[in-house]
């Protein structure tokens, strides 16, 4: 039985790509899966060795050595995102046979426009070393794949992994349960560069609507101040974090989704949010910043509407404003075209059985 080792230096809770992935190499036969990851909530997995709660990487790096290191066995190394490439170098100067399999989940090829930080500067070192150490390399979407391949002169392109919902993951019943007034939904984390500020100000110009934000972050205690002083109670509403399953409940009775990224590097440019694939799933059209992989969904498949980039930088209020009751106003043009298209958002777990062949 082959041995294969899950790493997320991150909090398996929230992350949706790897407990898919999770799921997937769960009815693969004749492996044995130890996953090690952060665990901020009472998450459940067969041999499942947790790091704890998040924290800064160094000491977690030291926990993981002094712990596990020693111990682990393994025939591959499954490495999730730039935080477990160290961990898995470790891991593989002690199992030296073993194979890399590297999932990217954020990219970090610099940007001509935006230049690269130190820190960038060593992350694309580590990645530079476990893209050409792995035996197979993933990442979310077509334009990632092309820009790693070039960059790291890779023999051949990473694999696709689209950033979809499985089956499993939603049900039935998507439009009985739009009732009342017109509501949009923001589903993420609360910080500086998703222009939520922006969206929440220009909300006070929307008539006969309502906003839900669900999430947690920064922004936080400025956006409840921020509703209580435009007198947006009873239009928008701070919703706070929710489980996995109560968000989708709570999704399924809204009317539009929203996806925002500011444009401030390469990874949020060319981002590949699972969000587009929850909210045509569950029935919901989208408004989104117009990043190129998202606008060409959008305007290809007519599912909904794009912010204007400048109208956001400038706070441009009126302007925002208007995309937001475009949206009413085009809602079952565009809920058609959802229900129409929202089959082909959906993960399809034989591909990436396909891509994970354990057998070689």
């Amino acid at each position: 039985m082959k041995k294969v080792i899950v790493l997320l230096f991150e909090n398996i809770c929230t992350d949706g790509r790897v407990k898919r992935q999770l799921d997937i190499l769960s009815k693969i036969d004749d492996i044995e899966i130890s996953l090690f990851a952060f665990n901020n909530n009472d998450f459940r997995y067969k041999n499942f060795f947790s790091l704890g709660k998040e924290r800064t990487l160094l000491p977690s790096y030291f926990f993981f050595i002094r712990k596990f290191l020693f111990s682990i066995k393994a025939d591959y190394i499954y490495c999730n995102n730039i935080q477990s490439i160290i961990p898995a170098l470790l891991i593989k100067i002690l199992n030296i046979k073993a194979k890399i399999i590297y999932d990217s989940h954020e990219l970090i090829i610099p940007d001509p426009e935006t230049g690269i930080s130190i820190a960038s500067k060593k992350s694309q070192f580590l990645e530079r070393i476990i893209t050409k150490l792995a035996s197979k390399v993933i990442c979310p979407n077509e334009d990632r794949a092309n820009l790693m391949m070039s960059s790291y002169q890779l023999d051949s392109k990473p694999f696709i992994v689209p950033n979809f919902l499985e089956s499993g993951e939603w049900d039935s019943g998507i439009l009985n349960e739009k009732v009342g007034r017109f509501t949009f939904i923001y589903q993420g984390v609360l910080k500086n560069n998703r222009y939520l500020i922006e969206l929440i100000k220009a909300f006070k110009f929307v008539d006969n609507a309502q906003l839900f934000i669900v999430g947690f972050g920064e922004l936080e205690e400025n956006i409840k101040t921020l509703i209580t002083e435009l007198s947006l109670m009873d239009k928008v509403v701070l919703v706070g974090s929710l489980p996995r399953e109560k968000l989708y409940k709570l999704t399924k009775t809204c009317h539009v989704g929203i996806v925002t990224y500011d444009f401030s590097n390469i990874n949020n440019k060319l981002c590949a949010p699972n969000k587009i694939s929850e909210y045509l799933l569950l029935g919901l059209p989208i408004i989104s910043t117009p990043q190129v992989t998202i606008k060409n969904i959008i305007e290809n498949e007519s599912v909904g509407l794009c912010f204007n980039k400048d109208a956001l930088d400038s706070e441009d209020l009126i302007n925002i404003s208007k995309t937001f009751k475009q949206a009413q106003k085009n809602y079952n043009m565009h809920l058609e075209n959802v229900l129409k298209c929202r089959m082909r958002f959906e993960f399809k777990a034989e591909n990436y059985t396909t891509i994970l062949d354990f057998s070689k």
